[in-house]
């Protein structure tokens, strides 16, 4: 439908993209919007693709939701979850593979269980973080079938559904402002979480299937993640046990530089757009 001339609609979206949106995933057509907002000026040409605008039309002032980072709010204890004495956080964040709401699809492999981890594993991976002093917080997908499942309670693993955040009146990006390492994907969520300059890890064992059911916005994906990629449960424990028992971080200069290269400088991105707008 066309936009009437009194009118201006932002499209905020929900994060610059690793994978494939709007035009460039040709499954989806886009709403209408006079503006969109990226990142930087990296992502104008990739976001004005991706939603049919002129790149003047994408308005460089940062991402709103990344100003929950710089918010803490002690939001876990919402959650009623304990943390020990130097407990570390970790949150795991994978997208969905299959989707049983808004746009229904599946991408890549998509099994019953969470990627890489069956139930099996889940109890093995919480007395491995039960020994390392790790608490781990597992965030589903909104549209993820996973959210059909109903999980086990682990002592050391909270799996969490929108329902739980919304529960507490919780923002995701608030959880992120409070953990102490990231593990996901393909999800967009770890390039806004390079502003925290902390630890990130992707899990995946599918980039092939991906890349051709859904696909990726870079020739070269790899080169945009700036962490360890884990392909296997034993890697998972390699990765736990270096960065929280030895306290080894390999990956904080790709970070940083990948952060200034798609990241600009962090300046109440709310305020940055609504100025843009008043100035439009």
């Amino acid at each position: 439908s066309k936009i009437s001339k009194n009118h201006c609609v932002v499209n905020l979206w929900h994060g610059m993209p690793l994978k494939k949106i709007g035009l460039m995933d040709k499954s989806i057509t886009p709403i209408k919007s006079t503006y969109a907002i990226a990142s930087s000026s990296f992502y104008q040409k990739i976001i004005a693709e991706s939603f049919g605008l002129n790149i003047d039309e994408v308005l460089p002032v940062g991402q709103p939701r990344i100003d929950l980072l710089y918010r803490k709010i002690d939001c876990l204890q919402k959650f009623k979850i304990k943390i020990n004495e130097n407990q570390r956080i970790i949150l795991w964040t994978p997208t969905y593979r299959q989707s049983v709401v808004g746009d229904i699809r599946t991408d890549g492999n998509h099994t019953q269980d969470l990627p890489l981890i069956g139930r099996e594993s889940l109890m093995e991976l919480n007395i491995f973080l039960n020994d390392l002093n790790i608490f781990l917080l597992v965030k589903l997908h909104p549209m993820d079938k996973l959210n059909t499942k109903v999980f086990e309670e682990y002592s050391n693993i909270r799996i969490l559904k929108n329902e739980d955040l919304e529960a507490v009146n919780v923002q995701l990006y608030s959880i992120m402002a409070e953990v102490d390492i990231l593990l996901t994907d393909y999800s967009s969520i770890y390039i806004d979480f390079l502003y925290l300059k902390k630890p990130i890890a992707f899990i995946f064992e599918d980039i092939d299937s991906y890349t051709k059911s859904r696909g990726f916005v870079f020739s070269n994906p790899l080169d945009f993640m700036p962490g360890a990629i884990i392909t296997n449960f034993e890697e998972l424990k390699s990765f736990l046990d270096l960065v929280v028992n030895e306290n080894l971080d390999y990956y904080k200069n790709n970070r940083q530089n990948l952060h200034e290269k798609l990241n600009s400088e962090f300046k109440n991105y709310s305020q940055q757009l609504l100025n843009a707008i008043d100035f439009i």
